[in-house]
This record gives C-alpha cells, sequence and structure tokens, in this order.
C-alpha cells in the first residue's frame, strides 16, 4: 500500500528491511501469511522464518470485574448497543470506509448503530472528522484517543460486535483480543486475517462499505449468529499463551546458540 508512505519511508524500509532479513540467522512472524510474503517479496529461504503466533495483549491483564464495567460504563455514558475498532487513526486502518458501512445501515437498512473507537488520533484523524462531519455521524460515532487497558477490556465486554476493517495487517491485536473477551468479530478479508479469524468471525472485502454494512447487520440483529462466533472464538483462543509463546522463543533461542 505505498500510498500511505512517503518517497523517504519507502526507500527507508526498502533498505533496511532486505539487508536486515539477509543479516539474521531466523526470522520470527506472526503468521503464515507473513512468512510466505517475506519469502516472495526477499527471495528468503522458507526455512529461515518460523511463525510464532503471539497471545492477545490483554492476556497479560486480570479480565474487568462487574464493578469495572459499571464504572466504565458510567464513564462513557454507554447506555445503548455499539461496535468497537480499536485502532491507531492510520489511514490503512479504513475507519473511512466503516464510516460508510454506518450510512448504509442508517439510509438502506433504516437501523442506527453505534460506533466507539479507541487508539491514538494522529494526523489522518483529521481526515476521518471530515468525513463524520459530512456523513452527518457526529451524533452515533465516538473516539477516545488512547486509553487504559482495563478500560478497553470493559469496551470489549460491552459492545455488540468488534469491527476490523483494516487493509494490512501482520496479525490483527483487536481480533484476538476480542476472541479473549469473548465478543463476536467481523473482519477484512486480506492478508493475514483469515488466517487468524478462521471460521470464528464474519468476513468481509475492506473496499466494499456494503458488504461490511450486510456483516454489521447480521451481528446486530442475530444473537443466535453471535452466540455460535463466541464459541468459535473461544476455542481458537484457549491455547494460546504468553508462556507459550516464551518458550516457543526459548527453542528458537536455543537452536541458534547450537549452530
Amino acid at each position: 500500500l505505498p500510498q500511505f508512505f512517503n518517497s523517504f519511508e519507502i526507500r527507508r524500509r526498502e533498505t533496511r528491511y532486505p539487508i536486515l532479513c539477509k543479516q539474521a540467522s531466523l526470522i520470527a512472524v506472526t503468521s503464515e501469511w507473513v512468512r510466505q510474503d517475506l519469502v516472495k517479496q526477499y527471495k528468503l529461504p522458507e526455512d529461515k522464518i518460523r511463525v510464532v503466533v503471539l497471545p492477545p495483549v490483554l492476556h497479560a491483564y486480570m479480565p474487568p470485574s462487574e464493578n469495572d464495567i459499571s464504572r466504565i460504563r458510567e464513564k462513557f455514558s454507554l447506555y445503548e448497543p455499539f461496535i468497537f475498532y480499536p485502532a491507531q487513526t492510520w489511514p490503512h486502518k479504513n475507519h473511512i470506509a466503516l464510516l460508510e458501512a454506518l450510512v448504509i445501515l442508517r439510509d438502506r437498512y433504516g437501523i442506527k448503530v453505534n460506533f466507539i473507537s479507541c487508539g491514538q488520533l494522529n494526523d489522518f484523524y483529521l481526515e476521518i472528522e471530515k468525513q463524520i462531519n459530512k456523513l452527518r455521524l457526529s451524533e452515533q460515532v465516538r473516539f477516545l484517543g488512547f486509553i487504559d487497558p482495563i478500560d478497553m477490556f470493559c469496551l470489549y465486554k460491552l459492545c455488540n460486535s468488534v469491527i476490523v476493517p483494516s487493509k494490512f495487517e501482520a496479525m490483527s491485536g483487536p481480533v484476538g483480543e476480542a476472541f479473549l473477551a469473548g465478543t463476536p468479530v467481523a473482519c477484512s478479508n486480506v492478508t493475514s486475517l483469515p488466517e487468524q479469524a478462521g471460521d470464528a468471525a464474519l468476513i468481509f472485502d475492506p473496499d466494499k462499505p456494503e458488504e461490511m454494512a450486510k456483516v454489521i447487520y447480521q451481528l446486530w440483529t442475530d444473537d443466535n449468529l453471535r452466540n455460535k462466533l463466541i464459541k468459535r472464538g473461544e476455542t481458537r483462543i484457549k491455547n494460546s499463551s504468553w508462556v507459550k509463546a516464551a518458550r516457543i522463543f526459548r527453542a528458537h533461542y536455543r537452536y541458534l546458540g547450537k549452530t
């Protein structure tokens, strides 16, 4: 997605990354998709690259208590259902397409779907804010900025579903965290996302807001579907842990120490 980078950043990455990959004895990546991408882009041997699936960051925190959830509901005035997307406002995170999907839901389906996002508001947020005003969505869209992990954990618990419309992910933190929190997910059909989601999420084309609107409508209106996805997500995440990831890295370190 070169349109999201300036020429200096492209040159920097295309100089640094191949050199580091060539110098490395072993390369750890978070998904099979990334492994195959490195093989293709940098002509690396497959046996030099190892997949280490990282667990959700929220694994490191205690699940929120009922008091925590009540406090966050009051703090952010969460008295109506909402969908959730935690992500910095980088262009490739594709917030604008999600806003367009909300307009389709409002104007074609006749339903108002509230949307909350959290994460650092970087420079591109100004463009997102312009679209919010242009599309007349200010009453149903909120960007909270950076929040504490426990607050975010509570938002996962409180939301109707997590929607991840990103155009590129090596591995999605929100998808794994939603599985951990027991929240249904819909995500893009690009890069590593289908591999990570498996059968535990609804999938859509991130360049087609109509598809996104359709899956949001399904999650918004079908409790049976939501419960089915929650169970599948819990199954996909149950064997994930930081201890397991650390042991895999330890094995790689030992292998390198013997070579």
